[in-house]
């Protein structure tokens, strides 16, 4: 099973512990430092939940001695970080510290995994985003979501957490690390190689299917709370098999209006699926 997170995150004790990992490269604009064979530079920007840069904020790395500070943009670099996996710790007053797990590598394709952009929630967002991830999750249980989650291999999920730290603007955005829709109509065009055949269903009927189909109009982003994908070749479970084609992959979509909806009237009975092998 492969699970999509764009952004690791944790709550412990009550405080969320949040931060965007994107997978993109250091602006042309950065500057560049050379670094010892087996270390690299960790750079990246820190913005509120809303999008202001936020300078001053005071960059580590668990069991690191250099520490930094973002500068009036938001941005920051921390030079002669040894690779392999980390945990980066950003701190700002009025603001829950973050902290993300990270895995930095040297190989020169991949740059992206050193940048991390960090989005910090002020103190009284904190509970805020704990309530709504909380009735998120329980709307999802009944909709069978977090038992297909852990019991499907080879399917992706797009959970309220990964949501929160893409901050999509569109339902594309959702999708276009997902690997088995890169070649997908569903994602921009710059992140496909080929045409594909998709069947999307939104709160578990199916609204698209064929090939070159564009599903950014069928919902706006903003009421999108989870989203579900399998690859085609694969059998989904349900509530996902009805119109199901094995050429094609198979989006799900839900949405907080309906998942709201549904709680006040009629339960949706989870289905667990069995175990796919491998």
């Amino acid at each position: 099973m492969f699970t999509m997170r764009s952004l690791p995150w944790s709550v412990m004790s009550g405080v969320v512990m949040m931060a965007c990992a994107r997978a993109s490269t250091v602006s042309d604009d950065s500057p560049i430092h050379p670094t010892p064979a087996g270390t690299v530079t960790v750079s990246g920007r820190v913005t509120s939940t809303v999008g202001i840069a936020l300078a001053e904020a005071a960059i580590s790395i668990e069991g690191f001695d250099q520490e930094g500070r973002t500068d009036a943009q938001g941005k920051y670099i921390i030079s002669n970080v040894t690779a392999g996996h980390l945990t980066l710790v950003v701190r700002h007053d009025g603001y829950t510290t973050a902290r993300t797990e990270a895995k930095l590598s040297t190989k020169p394709g991949d740059g992206g995994r050193n940048r991390i952009d960090v989005i910090l929630f002020r103190t009284d967002e904190t509970e805020a985003y704990l309530a709504r991830i909380r009735s998120d999750s329980a709307l999802l249980e009944k909709v069978g979501f977090r038992a297909r989650q852990a019991a499907v291999r080879d399917a992706y999920f797009v959970t309220p957490e990964d949501i929160a730290s893409i901050q999509p603007r569109t339902i594309a955005d959702l999708f276009k690390h997902v690997p088995v829709l890169l070649d997908n109509p569903v994602v921009p065009t710059q992140y496909r190689t080929a045409p594909t055949c998709s069947i999307t269903y939104v709160n578990g009927i199916v609204r698209r299917r064929g090939y070159g189909s564009n599903i950014n109009g069928l919902v706006p982003v903003r009421h999108v709370v989870a989203a579900e994908v399998y690859p085609p070749r694969q059998s989904p479970p349900p509530p996902f098999n009805s119109g199901s084609s094995l050429e094609c992959a198979t989006v799900g979509i839900w949405t907080r209006t309906w998942l709201n909806s549904t709680a006040l009237g009629a339960t949706v009975a989870p289905t667990l699926p069995q175990k796919q092998a491998q």
